[in-house]
């Protein structure tokens, strides 16, 4: 082995000098694990769905990259994993083990398992006796069964079995209950606890088992006494740690505390080393090194800053790095083929139910004699079957040491491998904490409690830290409560905390066993709690008529919302305070931005959606602080809090929180109230629900502004001489609300989310929006750079329906404040559409072109989208046709629901030009405006075919016939954006195809050529003729200066009719397509999201001859961006619709 070991070369000398990388091992080591981290990894995420802990992925591709899977390839395992390169990723993996048993050390805290209670000492050694006892008849069947066990003694096979069978994984199970968001419920709890129990247990039990298999060895002396002066030697090791070490990293701790400005590089690395001394320690007494790096990392400090500080710099290249050759080494060791016959699987049922039973029964049992529901005791049993990285190391000492043959160590893998995948989806069918049914959810909000004066106010404050509190959160809290001795507030404050695969789970439960949100400690002696935002917010509540409840949310961000909804569902609160992802702090005399990340911003999104209640977030920029100053405080001696009403729910809302500030003696409230100098009629327009909710809400502007005005109207009367009151026209909004934010004279500004559709809050949104989520107006007040000191407050109501996002309503409205008497009342924008995109604009005439039957994209759905969101008397509709009859039936639907509709039919076939013309000139006659033109009619994949005019007819459909009516509209279109200033747009929709098309691009002089046709690229010339027109009509345009942009689109693929003619798509294999690429395709609304950007988004205002893709620039082909090509298609296209005209 020596000699071997000897002649492995490090590094090769490069294929150029004919070395094979693979022979050498560095290279060889660098390939392994690149691909262990990639199976790794694919498995993890294969396996998110189903809610596993990682470790049964990283199990899972350490068995497939042995010789169960792509080792019985025997050139992959020859090439890839030669026998000579086991000792060195062996020794790689083994360091990554021995710091991440570290690690393990240095986030377990002995005081908490301390304080888990005798219940949970009982349910621990309940289910580890239990199994135990189970593992005598497993140890004697395997050693009759398995070949070679009896060679090895019954104690020593007893330790092992029994070892592997009994151990629960503290780390996979607190990770596994997080997941199913039961860590803090009373099952987590137990769980939790009688883990940690367990761990310890089984801690001493492999020091047992390791130093019983010592004397089971092939050394020259095999006493009995060996394994007691192993054991022996192993209390001394613990002793000395616990005597001469402990004290010195205490003082190690006080070192590199944050009150001392101390380095902590040279402390780090002595730690490292004293890591690696440590190992090499136990290893020479006899017990495996990991042992001794798990006693080092247990006796460090674990409440100063160094434990955190060690944790951050290692945890990352340990847990994702070396800690999967671990799991990939063992999968090396295991053969599944090992297991042979039925006897041998016979083995693997066994000891899997052994397993099983000896845990749930023992736990079960112990949990119904401390009187614990049935269903939460035999939960509690499931859990416990949780398996992880002890389980493998115990397994691969075993093996190493001999005590276990390739076929027991296999079966117990396996085991391993199948108990923890089966406790997740065994937890989830048999625990189901109750939920509040969504059907009986009733939509709370300070408008609905503030009635009488003896409602109970209930908030649920969510905080991240003690960044939040208490000089945001509670001095917000502070101004809410009424001073009426009468009304009482309830307070909820749940402490936010992530769920990541890079946070372990212990961390975790230590912290919430440290403040003031429990699993099974609440208090210490002393009677206070522990953690710092507890603390504060306890004393907050010792205040009087002041209720604090606390609690926890540990999640992956991607579900915490989830957690605060069904809180603020089940404790009925009217309102959630959630903090800003962004904070400001004053460094230098200088405001510094500071973001907790994008995740927590994605929260609030998923909250403002789906919250039961209102909803405020703070946008905090030091409230309470004695850092922000205001001018006006200092001569008040209170604070100053402005509330910003436009109008609207939101508004309404933020009013009523600014009535209960007003109540407080120590606040000034002032209300600036816009109104506009436009009027702009938009009544009768329909909201957009939410998913999953009533869709049949509609909004009124004169209902709305009678709510306006009774509120406004209640506010004056109750606090008339009281509280400021202004109101101001709306000139330059924008300019206006960033006047009051730096004004200085306020610590407060409350704002609405500004759902209403109004042209006052409309105007905001003409800008680049940053945080939508905070609406138009706390967007500006939000937004860095502007110098606004004010800490901002956005209030949302909730309702069953949602209004309209600006950014929806935005194009309708753009430009009209100040211009109205520039557009006549009667002669609002109209929109030309070659197909219909999905529902977008309200009150807005609509010229539906293309197919009104079921074939073509857009028009699938035509009558059911045209209805929505236009009332009946304002709906005027134009749909055009080849096929009459087809568009009348489309008519009747549209009139079916809207009885004083007027919606004409025109016919259009685009293939024809003399059709083409005789539509243009029929519309021009009808004297509307036109400012959208979207050409998306089509066809696909045709056999070859003339048209009337004898031009290719995908050729003629797809390009000339959208090129002869933009030429004839175009005239309207320039007249329309002259005279109502709004610009124009032209969107001519292409296709991904155009990249599939010709070998020169456009066959000019082969147009209509029969024998060289393609029915695939003709499409693609089509499409290409598409992006061509609209680049060489936007070069011309803006030679003119004429405000009309013109681009062109991809909508992505849809299975509608436009695959007709191809029977491959549409019928013998168009369920295995679609299924195979189903991540591809988009149903027709998503496939019109791009063509509603480029036709309707602000942002692109003056952006023309460019192509889009999924609402992104895209560079096209080099064909479709050559201006030669486009204008010689130009030249060609006129010299068709010339001849055809002359004809």
């Amino acid at each position: 082995m020596q000699a071997n070991i000897t002649s492995i070369r490090t590094s090769s000398n490069g294929v150029w000098q004919g070395d094979n990388p693979l022979d050498y091992a560095f290279p060889l080591l660098i390939i392994q694990t690149t691909l262990i981290l990639i199976l790794c990894r694919l498995l993890a995420f294969l396996m998110k769905p189903l809610r596993q802990p990682k470790v049964v992925a990283e199990m899972m591709s350490g068995i497939l990259l042995g010789p169960s899977a792509f080792g019985r390839n025997e050139e992959y395992m020859r090439r890839i994993f030669p026998k000579w390169s086991t000792p060195i990723l062996e020794s790689l993996a083994t360091v990554g083990l021995l710091f991440f048993l570290f690690l393990v050390g240095l986030e377990l805290d002995l005081n908490s398992i301390r304080r888990g209670g005798r219940r949970a000492f009982a349910i621990a050694l309940a289910g580890i006796s239990l199994t135990f006892v189970f593992g005598i008849g497993v140890t004697s069947v395997f050693r009759q069964a398995v070949d070679g066990a009896d060679k090895v003694s019954y104690t020593q096979y007893l330790v092992f079995m029994g070892v592997a069978l009994s151990i629960s994984a503290f780390p996979v199970l607190a990770r596994v209950l997080a997941e199913l968001k039961l860590l803090t419920t009373h099952v987590g709890e137990t769980a939790m606890a009688a883990a940690a129990f367990n761990d310890v247990a089984a801690w001493i039990s492999l020091a047992l088992a390791v130093a019983l298999a010592g004397n089971g060895g092939d050394g020259p002396k095999t006493s009995p006494l060996i394994s007691i002066w192993v054991l022996l030697s192993g209390v001394l090791f613990v002793a000395f740690m616990m005597v001469a070490i402990k004290p010195a990293m205490k003082w190690v701790d006080r070192r590199c505390s944050s009150e001392h400005d101390t380095g902590d590089e040279a402390y780090i690395s002595l730690t490292l080393a004293g890591v690696l001394v440590a190992g090499f320690a136990t290893d020479l007494i006899g017990i495996h090194a990991i042992f001794g790096a798990f006693i080092f990392g247990l006796i460090i400090p674990k409440g100063g800053d160094f434990a955190r500080r060690l944790t951050e710099r290692i945890e990352d290249f340990v847990s994702g790095l070396l800690l999967p050759l671990y799991f990939a080494l063992s999968g090396l060791k295991t053969n599944v083929a090992a297991i042979k016959g039925v006897g041998a699987w016979g083995l693997l049922v066994m000891v899997i139910t052994a397993a099983c039973a000896g845990k749930i029964i023992g736990t079960f049992a112990v949990a119904m004699m401390c009187m614990i529901p049935a269903r939460e005791s035999i939960t509690l049993g499931v859990l416990m079957n949780t398996k992880g990285l002890v389980e493998l190391i115990v397994l691969n000492i075993g093996k190493d040491k001999k005590v276990l043959n390739d076929e027991a160590f296999t079966i117990l893998v396996l085991m391993a491998l199948f108990t923890t995948f089966l406790t997740t989806p065994v937890v989830m069918a048999i625990y189901k904490p109750a939920r509040a049914a969504a059907a009986a959810t009733v939509h709370r909000h300070l408008q609905s409690i503030s009635g009488g004066s003896s409602d109970e106010l209930r908030v649920l404050a969510c905080v991240h830290g003690p960044s939040n509190i208490p000089s945001s959160v509670l001095n917000l809290i502070r101004l809410t409560r009424s001073t009426n001795k009468s009304s009482c507030l309830k307070l909820y404050v749940m402490n936010l905390l992530e769920l990541t695969e890079r946070s372990s789970s212990i961390i975790m439960v230590q912290r919430l066993r440290k403040n003031g949100f429990p699993l099974i400690s609440r208090l210490r002696r002393d009677g206070q709690l522990h953690d710092q935002v507890a603390l504060a917010f306890k004393e907050y509540g010792q205040m009087g008529r002041v209720s604090v409840r606390p609690a926890t949310a540990i999640s992956a961000l991607a579900s915490m919302h989830e957690d605060i909804c069904h809180v603020a569902e089940k404790k009925m609160v009217a309102m959630i305070l959630l903090p800003f992802h962004k904070r400001w702090r004053k460094m230098n005399g200088e405001d510094e931005e500071e973001s907790l990340g994008h995740g927590w911003r994605w929260v609030n999104q998923r909250v403002f959606r789906e919250a039961p209640c209102s909803v405020a977030v703070l946008v905090n920029r030091g409230y309470g602080n004695e850092g922000q100053k205001t001018a006006a405080p200092a001569a008040t001696g209170g604070q100053n809090v402005c509330v910003i009403f436009f109008g609207g729910a939101d508004d309404r809302e933020a009013l009523e929180l600014g009535s209960r500030m007003a109540e407080h003696p120590g606040v000034k409230v002032a209300v600036i109230r816009f109104r506009e100098k436009y009027r702009l009629e938009v009544e009768g327009v329909v909201l957009n629900p939410s998913l999953g909710k009533s869709r049949g809400t509609s909004y009124s502007p004169a209902t709305e502004e009678e709510h306006d005005e009774e509120a406004l109207a209640e506010f004056r009367r109750r606090w008339e001489g009281k509280a400021e009151f202004i109101e101001k026209s709306a000139v330059n909004i924008l300019d206006q609300v960033l006047a009051i934010g730096t004004s200085g004279e306020y610590e407060l500004i409350v704002v609405g989310n500004g759902r209403r559709p109004s042209t006052m809050v409309a105007a905001l949104a003409d800008h680049a929006i940053e945080h939508p989520e905070l609406g138009p107006v706390g967007e500006v007040l939000a937004a860095s750079g502007r110098g606004i000191a004010s800490s901002v407050l956005v209030v949302q109501q909730q309702h069953v329906s949602e209004e309209l996002p600006v950014s929806k309503i935005r194009q309708a409205e753009d430009d009209v404040n100040g211009r109205q008497d520039q557009i006549s009342k009667n002669k609002e924008s109209w929109y030309l559409f070659g197909g219909k995109i999905e529902e977008n604009l309200h009150k807005m005439f609509r010229l539906i072109t293309g197919r009104a039957g079921p074939s073509g994209f857009g028009s699938a759905s035509t009558a059911e989208q045209v209805t929505q969101g236009i009332d009946a008397a304002n709906l005027t509709a134009i749909i055009t046709a080849r096929n009459t009859e087809t568009a009348n039936n489309a008519k009747q639907l549209i009139l079916k629901d809207n009885h004083n509709a007027r919606v004409d039919v025109l016919k259009l076939d685009l293939a024809s030009l003399k059709s083409v013309k005789a539509f243009a000139d029929n519309f021009i006659a009808l004297d509307l405006p036109l400012n959208i033109l979207i050409n998306n009619a089509g066809i696909m994949f045709c056999p070859y075919e003339l048209s009337e005019d004898g031009i290719e007819m995908q050729f003629a459909t797809n390009h000339l016939g959208h090129f002869y009516l933009t030429n004839l509209l175009l005239e309207k279109m320039k007249d329309t954006a002259n005279s109502t200033g709004i610009d124009g747009r032209i969107i001519n929709l292409s296709s991904v195809a155009h990249l599939h098309t010709y070998e020169e691009g456009i066959r000019f002089e082969h147009i209509n050529e029969n024998s060289s046709y393609d029915d695939k690229k003709a499409y693609g010339q089509s499409k290409l003729a598409n992006i061509l027109h609209a680049n060489e009509l936007s070069r011309q345009l803006q030679a003119e200066g004429v405000n009309i942009t013109v681009n062109s689109v991809h909508p992505g693929l849809i299975m509608t009719n436009l695959f007709k003619y191809s029977g491959f798509l549409m019928h013998f294999d168009a369920g295995i397509l679609k299924i195979c690429t189903f991540i591809l395709w988009k149903n027709v609304h998503q496939g019109a999201a791009t063509t509603c950007y480029v036709a309707l988004h602000p942002s692109l205002k003056g952006v023309s001859g460019k192509y889009f893709v999924d609402c992104n620039e895209f560079k096209p082909s080099r064909f479709a961006r050559s201006q030669v090509l486009a204008k010689r298609l130009w030249d060609f296209s006129c010299k068709l619709v010339d001849e055809a005209e002359k004809a």
